[in-house]
């Protein structure tokens, strides 16, 4: 990896994104982009326009940042780690492959694992170096003390499992789903916990739930209604949140609704998606706004000092910064905007497409992977 100057190319709406321990993390087939709570950020090209595109399969941040796994490599904010395409892998706090030959840490020294562990689907903690495993029907953990503890038992095989900060569990198993707090031991949720989360038990895997920085709330990623579950001696449900990418230090909620047209406008950026408007600065605020559109919204343009103009089916509609419609002068549509870009506010620069992506960035370094 090495550092450049030069623009990120063909940047696009990210196809994976995650939060946590005040970083969001998104990627697509060209970047990867890491923003911090100041708003500082790293982006990462991950290709030259003329190499493949890449397809990033997970995403798991860690105070540090976080790992993206591209398949063949796996990307953090300061170095990118070869893997191997035929092993499994997990990441957390490190990285672990595992082959028939056993485990192997690319980025730490081995760790000394009891034989379950090593033969065993092993995860490593998010955010402290400590384990999980699986090993039958029976979830273990290992402190970063070294102490090793139960962490659920189900009457019959785990079928899904994951493992959250201070070693916070959830997994399927026997037709339930199972959940436990920072060691405590799991148990299995009534119904209505179930239907708080909004996702069938067989859609669940890795990845699915994300935690909260202390391991002790838990929500459905990517579910359009969803509750925050609290992790105590029993889980109840929490705050309704809608759909959310994380719980780092809040809810990190999606753009909604999708799909959105997005175009900078004056000191903002603006996104429209059906009949919402949202106006983004580089801070990170944004201003909410009804339209009143008959339609899905086929194109949007903008001037600095002009009009928010949104095309439908019916006609070309123009409005205020506040959503009310104005009066348009007569003559062509604004010029066309580029497809994305970097935008300046006072607040910061925002990162923005046509397609709907919005990612304020208030300052930027730049590092570049080229593929070997």
């Amino acid at each position: 990896m090495s550092r450049s100057g030069r623009p990120l190319h063909r940047l696009a709406p990210p196809l994976a994104l995650r939060s946590g321990f005040g970083w969001m993390v998104t990627a697509n087939e060209d970047s990867a982009c890491w923003t911090a709570l100041d708003g500082s950020s790293v982006h990462v090209a991950l290709r030259e326009p003329t190499t493949p595109p890449w397809d990033p399969h997970t995403i798991v941040p860690t105070p540090s940042g976080g790992w993206v796994d591209l398949g063949a490599w796996a990307v953090d904010p300061t170095a990118v780690v070869g893997l191997d395409p035929e092993a499994s892998r997990a990441l957390g706090h490190t990285l672990v492959q595992r082959r028939r030959g056993g485990l192997t840490f690319p980025r730490a020294d081995p760790v000394p694992l009891p034989e379950a562990a090593r033969t065993g689907d092993v995860r490593p903690w998010p955010d402290a170096a400590g384990w999980a495993w699986t090993d039958l029907d029976t979830l273990y953990r290992r402190a970063p003390s070294g102490r090793i503890a139960v962490a659920g038992r189900a009457p019959g095989p785990i079928e899904a499992w994951d493992v959250g900060p201070q070693g916070a569990t959830w997994f399927v198993a026997a037709g339930c789903l199972w959940l436990g707090g920072p060691r405590r031991l799991a148990h299995h949720v009534d119904p209505t916990v179930e239907a708080a989360l909004g996702v069938p038990l067989e859609a669940l895997e890795a990845g699915s739930l994300v935690f909260d920085d202390t391991g002790r709330w838990v929500a459905a990623a990517e579910v359009e209604a969803t509750h925050a579950i609290h992790l105590g001696a029993r889980a109840t449900v929490g705050d309704p949140l809608g759909s959310v990418v994380g719980l780092s230090p809040a809810p990190v909620r999606f753009p909604s609704p999708r799909p959105a047209r997005c175009v900078p406008w004056g000191d903002a950026v603006a996104r429209v998606s059906g009949s919402h408007l949202e106006l983004w600065r580089g801070d990170g605020q944004s201003q909410a706004a009804s339209l009143a559109v008959d339609g899905p919204v086929l194109e949007v343009r903008a001037e600095a000092e002009g009009p928010l103009v949104v095309v439908t089916p019916s006609g070309v509609h123009a409005f205020d910064r506040r959503g009310a419609p104005v009066h348009r002068p007569a003559g062509a549509l604004p010029t066309a905007p580029r497809r994305l870009g970097l935008h300046p506010t006072h607040t910061g620069r925002v990162w923005w497409s046509a397609d709907g992506g919005v990612v304020p960035v208030r300052s930027q370094r730049v590092l570049a992977l080229t593929r070997p």
